[in-house]
């Protein structure tokens, strides 16, 4: 089996920073130390620029070509990347002397040309030696990550079904076809939670096993549950979203919105905007409800899965206003793939 040159994704905000960092830093340091570069700060200005751009340039093109290195044999990638690097400043180096700065040069200086192509050739070597390991690293972190989340899952599940069996338990002395419906609810819950082939569902079946859950809680507190939907994705099936990421959160503003009364409030409020979805869930503090630190552990659990998924590019936010305790939740909109499971649309 041959290897391949697999490249972080560098079009995320967080690699091109770090890359344009390290560049600053470079010329910084050169400039400091190395008394012949140390003419001025035109010079270093100048010097700043330069690296500014060919970082820039260097890592949108293998942000563009990340795809078709990846499945290149290691050899042909390695070089692919690393002829993108030196056309990078071959092009700024032309730039420079052609149009930017054309009077400090009484003609094309070709010598200058090829030692600035040497030495960037050799720093790109070395830059993807360095990114490979940071890349092997993030994915050692994420399988970490990920391990941790399911074993906090597996400390979580225990509880929620000792509830849930109690409420069948007291269905099935008053009405049976009651508790024939939790238990169906109950065993579409613990079948989304046993699938281990896919971490996504469409935002269609996430939604269905939040009414699942729901379900299950009014057969326990009945008519004392409000729960307000606002759904304004024009289709559900089509986006995907993290497996049981919305049921924690329904679940925590249940927990902690129980008013003295038992009644508990719930509002959900889902769409979708040009480049993302969205979820608002709001929940009013409840008297009796534990403090809001007992939030923490649904959404550190939840804060945790969306930075191994998504790096930075999602949106997760918690606050309490006016008694009111608020979720945001926005994720990349991401085609869903239709996989062999399927979650039965909820009964009632």
């Amino acid at each position: 089996m041959s290897k391949h040159l697999v490249l972080p994704n560098l079009c995320r905000n967080s690699a091109i920073l770090l890359i344009v960092l390290l560049s600053q830093l470079c010329v910084i340091v050169a400039w400091l130390f190395l008394p012949s570069f140390n003419d001025g700060i035109t010079t270093l200005g100048i010097a700043l620029l330069y690296s500014l751009l060919v970082a820039l340039l260097g890592s949108s093109a293998l942000c563009l070509s990340r795809a078709w290195i990846a499945r290149q044999r290691l050899f042909v990638g390695v070089a692919g990347a690393l002829m993108l690097m030196v056309l990078s400043l071959i092009t700024i180096e032309l730039l420079f002397q052609s149009i930017i700065l054309p009077t400090e040069f009484a003609g094309f200086n070709f010598e200058q040309l090829a030692r600035r192509s040497l030495a960037a050739l050799i720093a790109a070597a070395v830059l993807l030696r360095l990114i490979s390991l940071v890349e092997l690293f993030n994915q050692y972190s994420r399988a970490e990550a990920e391990s941790r989340v399911l074993a906090l899952q597996s400390r979580i599940q225990p509880h929620f079904l000792f509830n849930s069996l109690n409420t069948i338990s007291e269905l099935a002395s008053t009405s049976a076809d009651k508790a024939e419906a939790a238990i169906n609810s109950l065993a579409t819950l613990f079948r989304a939670s046993l699938e281990n082939d896919q971490s996504f569902h469409s935002l269609d079946q996430e939604i269905k096993l939040c009414q699942r859950y729901l379900e299950l809680e009014r057969f326990r507190i009945q008519d004392k549950l409000v729960v307000e939907w606002h759904v304004l994705v024009d289709d559900c099936t089509r986006w995907r979203i993290p497996k049981l990421m919305l049921q924690p959160l329904v679940e925590n503003a249940l927990v902690h919105g129980m008013q003295e009364s038992g009644q508990v409030f719930v509002k959900l409020d889902i769409r979708e905007s040009r480049n993302h979805v969205s979820v608002m869930i709001e929940n009013k503090m409840g008297e009796c409800a534990p403090s809001v630190d007992g939030h923490g552990m649904a959404v550190k659990n939840i804060r945790q899965r969306l930075e191994t998924l998504y790096d930075d590019k999602f949106t997760f936010r918690s606050k309490l206003s006016d008694h009111v305790y608020s979720v945001l939740l926005r994720i990349p909109k991401q085609a869903f793939i239709q996989a062999s499971s399927h979650i039965s649309t909820p009964g009632g």
